[in-house]
């Protein structure tokens, strides 16, 4: 996304867990900034595993590197979608070619903003991230149903902060 950033030596950081492993991505640590680049909440970024991915979305996509092969092998982005493009991708990546590398050092930003597609449609956003669990894990955690509400909360929370 053109707004969000890379930290210096995050790319480098990112090639080398490419270079030191047969991952098919590195991803590192990320954290949400707001208009002005100041920081206001890391991003749960956890190690790889199946199980997690399917009840969170824990890598950031700023702060990921995918080899040219791996995104040529999955069809990069799927345009239908317009939400869940980079869940979607992580699972086309981990079904074709296994776990990722993770860098556990600050890599990248996310910038949080009252425009954000994903702020402002939660629903849809929601419905896509379930509809690509289920293609991919075969199943939908509980964690989805039971979070939206919660998500929803957060969400006004958040445009009232934007709001002043």
């Amino acid at each position: 996304n053109s707004d969000d950033i890379l930290y210096e030596d995050g790319l480098t950081k990112l090639l080398n867990a490419l270079e030191s492993s047969n991952a098919p991505v590195a991803y590192g640590k990320c954290t949400h900034i707001d208009e002005c680049g100041s920081s206001v909440a890391p991003y749960l970024t956890l190690p790889f595993n199946k199980w997690l991915l399917a009840n969170y979305c824990f890598i950031g996509q700023p702060a990921t590197l995918i080899r040219r092969e791996i995104w040529d092998a999955v069809g990069g982005l799927n345009p239908d979608l317009n939400f869940a493009l980079d869940y979607e991708l992580w699972w086309k990546c981990f079904r074709l070619a296994g776990p990722f590398a993770y860098v556990r050092t600050l890599v990248a930003a996310n910038r949080l903003h009252k425009d954000t597609k994903t702020h402002n449609n939660l629903d849809a956003h929601y419905q896509e991230s379930i509809d690509v669990v289920k293609q991919f894990y075969g199943k939908v955690p509980l964690k989805w149903q039971v979070m939206k509400p919660i998500m929803k909360l957060v969400r006004r929370a958040a445009a009232l902060r934007y709001a002043q």
